[in-house]
């Protein structure tokens, strides 16, 4: 089960990385976001 929970953790942070580099637009409040949310 935590090697699940890590592997989401990782492929959100993979995927913000993904949306960054594709739009160029600096996402550090929907990092937040996500980082709040996936430890709830």
């Amino acid at each position: 089960m935590w090697n699940r929970f890590t592997l989401t953790i990782l492929a959100k942070f993979e995927w913000i990385e993904y949306l960054t580099s594709t739009f160029m637009i600096p996402c550090s409040i929907f990092d937040i976001c996500v980082y709040i949310v996936s430890f709830l």
